[in-house]
């Protein structure tokens, strides 16, 4: 294991992660901003997310934003929106190349870590609003963007599946809000969600790379304490904190079946199961065994033996402690289709599987975590998941974690799932339409 982590918590709401491996040839800094979310704020973040990375006050225009990061050795500056249980997730990152490998070791990771400074504390803003001509812009994307959620009919079926299953919960909101909501809103409301979000935040700062950008991690952690101590001096009480994000959707007392129709040829079949139990690595293998790997219940029967899917597979939703079947079949298979899902998953709820079967899933998970370390990028993100979810372990001790489950403990899991959501995306005539 030749990296290292360091983690400190200097000031409530406030965390810095410190991962370090010479092997790693760029350095990066990464803020994440835990928030609350409500169905129009979902919107909000999107936008900040893509106002605050296009310009700042130093930089006010996306051109002169790209200048910059070309002249330091073609740094990246990008956002992520996430939504993690009932809580809302607002990234951003500053990538470089580390010193040690620029012309005459040129410090340019201290330039990369002010631009995230900038990003956040310096928006491209004046009189209490952002730059009215960005703002335009940007509302145009993300108008463009809700325009275009149903040309996938993949993604359009487990998004529409997603708020079905979660109706009434946070987590059910569309990611992209309302036009309506779009066309309402003002560079003035947008400044005013932008103090208050700051104001309300779980921040995580997470540095990779290295080891050599000691200046930058500094700068960076300096103002953030200071800001994050004046901050907690104020209100306390409203800054959010990101111990553990679990938020368990409610089991339905009867099955919720809904169905849609849209022009397409293939129908998408998309099943919710929820529980109540908390074993995280035995419900993540049970997924498995059914439906997560190539040679798992679902792909080696419903797909491949019974030929009754395009493609059918099962994935966790850990936070929300639900597990959704995701298939595309012929509007014809439907039935036996779905017949054939529960079947599976009965038989695995029975202990129906083979202590190989049992030991080569183990092994496929703990083939992707082995190799979370090689990417700076992948194990920042494994690591706040893992905060997120109150775990402080290294991918070595899940690993471990892993292997330690039982078959016991599989069964127990699976027959801890009920089925809670049914939601169909029908062709809209018999003959079908556009291929998805």
């Amino acid at each position: 294991m030749a990296y290292k982590i360091k983690k400190e918590a200097p000031v409530k709401g406030l965390s810095f992660t410190f991962i370090e491996d010479p092997k790693y040839r760029s350095d990066t800094v990464s803020v994440r901003l835990l928030l609350p979310l409500d169905e129009k704020l979902t919107q909000i973040y999107q936008m900040l997310g893509m106002m605050m990375v296009d310009s700042t006050a130093r930089f006010p225009e996306k051109s002169k934003m790209a200048e910059k990061l070309k002249s330091l050795y073609g740094a990246e500056q990008n956002f992520t929106f996430a939504r993690i249980g009932d809580r809302a997730v607002l990234g951003f990152l500053v990538r470089c190349i580390g010193d040690r490998f620029t012309i005459d070791g040129e410090n340019i990771t201290d330039e990369a870590a002010q631009l995230m400074l900038d990003l956040l504390f310096a928006p491209n803003v004046s009189n209490g609003a952002f730059d009215k001509k960005n703002f335009e812009m940007v509302r145009r994307e993300i108008i463009e963007a809700i325009k275009s959620l149903s040309n996938n009919r993949h993604t359009f079926a487990l998004r529409r599946s997603r708020e079905v299953a979660f109706e009434g919960e946070p987590s059910s909101y569309s990611q992209y809000g309302t036009i309506e909501d779009a066309e309402k809103l003002t560079p003035e409301e947008l400044y005013r969600e932008y103090e208050k979000m700051l104001s309300v935040a779980g921040i995580s700062v997470t540095f990779c790379g290295s080891g050599n950008n000691t200046g930058a991690q500094q700068l960076v952690k300096q103002r953030l304490t200071e800001f994050a101590g004046e901050r907690l001096k104020k209100a306390p009480d409203i800054i959010l904190d990101d111990k553990s994000l679990i938020s368990p959707s409610p089991l339905r007392p009867e099955i919720n079946e809904t169905r849609e129709k849209i022009e397409q040829e293939q129908l998408k079949l998309v099943m919710c199961f929820k529980t109540s139990e908390d074993d995280l690595y035995a419900d993540k293998i049970a997924c498995a065994l059914f439906g997560g790997t190539p040679f798992s219940k679902l792909f080696a029967n419903v797909r491949e033996k019974m030929s009754l899917c395009y493609y059918c597979q099962s994935f966790t939703m850990e936070f929300k402690r639900a597990m959704f079947v995701d298939s595309g079949v012929d509007t014809a298979n439907e039935q036996l289709a779905r017949d054939e899902i529960l079947r599976q998953f009965d038989l695995l709820k029975q202990g129906d599987f083979t202590d190989e079967e049992l030991e080569n899933t183990k092994k496929y998970l703990c083939g992707s975590l082995r190799i979370v370390p090689d990417v700076a990028e992948d194990f920042n993100s494994w690591n706040y998941i893992r905060q997120a979810r109150g775990l402080d372990i290294t991918p070595e001790q899940e690993i471990e974690m892993i292997n330690e489950v039982t078959r016991d403990r599989v069964i127990k899991a699976a027959n801890g799932f009920s089925l809670d959501t049914v939601y169909v995306l029908e062709p809209d005539h018999e003959d079908g339409g556009e291929q998805a």
